[in-house]
């Protein structure tokens, strides 16, 4: 006796619907999704007899066609992210945050957060140069960030954060030597004209520079003066500074998920590629408009494993409803025998 047993895995994409053809653009894999249930429901409206007094069911009128996906989402993708938050994605390259101004009246045990969020704890030892000057008879123009070096001696290295004399802003340097040459400074490079001989000081490597705002900026001592936790810089000594301070450091590459800043609720093509686990037969399925909700949980603490729920509205796609082989909301594909 044959049967028909089931049991479908396999992976979950989205995309972008192209309006001219309804096809999908690019797949973007949606990473583990523990649940995939497609929810058909349609608004019906029964007719009873009032004849025999019994209320016998004589009829059923199917008044609206509907349905609704709903996801399980377990990874922490930046498609996941947006189509769970109702946002938009927003990356943002590596950098150098300068003289970031800490709100004023600061005491300790107060704690600020750093405005890019992700600062770079590099690894390794800073550089031991000394007595590096600027090399260049022309003198350098602000937003120059080759600048040539001599007279000292020990290494520059990338990731080091130098103080060049006269000038109250600090430079993380992207490309070190290790004698007299070229160093490179990340972006925007110089904040101020340098000219030649002007001294070069190594600040730090390891963590913000956090500084006071007195004539002649005094440096706090990571450890005496400040911690810092993640992104959040705590304070642990304020006397003898002068307030507000201002912390300069390099940054990680960041991928900014938005939240509820979509105008329409954002609308994916969803493909399912997977298999019968009982029988191996290839299954394929394709919703072609899901509008989703945000979610309604997104925990930001999880006791156990992460994750969040996303529900999308079928939509009606009368491009695709043209083709008897695709339907007006979507198909499902099985194949054959692996």
């Amino acid at each position: 006796m044959s049967n028909e047993l089931f049991s479908l895995q396999g992976r979950v994409y989205s995309a972008i619907r192209n309006p001219a053809t309804g096809r999908p653009g690019a797949l973007t894999a949606l990473g583990n999704v523990s649940k995939a249930e497609a929810t058909l429901t349609p608004t019906i409206s029964d007719k009873y007899d009032s004849r025999s007094g019994l209320r016998l069911l004589i009829g059923r009128l199917m008044k609206e066609r509907k349905g609704e996906l709903n996801m399980v989402m377990d990874e922490f993708t930046l498609e996941n992210l947006a189509l769970g938050l109702f946002g938009a994605k927003v990356p943002v390259a590596h950098g150098v945050a300068t003289a970031e101004v800490f709100p004023a009246g600061l005491v300790v045990g107060d704690s600020v957060a750093l405005a890019k969020q992700v600062p770079v704890a590099l690894a390794g030892a800073a550089g031991t140069g000394t007595l590096y000057v600027v090399n260049n008879v022309a003198g350098y123009n602000v937003g120059a960030t080759s600048i040539a070096v001599d007279i000292g001696s020990g290494t520059i290295v990338a990731g080091d954060i130098i103080a060049i004399a006269g000038d109250p802003n600090l430079y993380t340097v992207a490309t070190g030597v290790t004698a007299p040459g070229i160093i490179t400074l990340v972006n925007p490079g110089l904040l101020q004209a340098h000219a030649d001989e002007d001294a070069i000081t190594i600040i730090s490597a390891r963590l913000p520079v956090i500084v006071d705002s007195t004539g002649s900026p005094v440096t706090l001592v990571a450890g005496t003066d400040y911690k810092l936790t993640g992104s959040v810089v705590t304070i642990l000594n304020v006397t003898g500074f002068v307030q507000p301070f201002k912390a300069t450091y390099t940054y990680g590459s960041q991928e900014i998920i938005t939240m509820m800043t979509s105008v329409t609720p954002p609308e994916r093509y969803i493909v399912f590629d997977g298999l019968d686990t009982f029988t191996g037969v290839a299954v394929h399925a394709e919703l072609f408009r899901v509008q989703f909700l945000p979610a309604k949980t997104f925990s930001l603490i999880d006791p156990d494993w992460g994750g969040f729920d996303l529900t999308g509205a079928l939509l009606y796609d009368e491009l695709n409803a043209a083709d008897s082989t695709f339907g007006g909301f979507g198909r499902l594909i099985k194949g054959s025998q692996y």
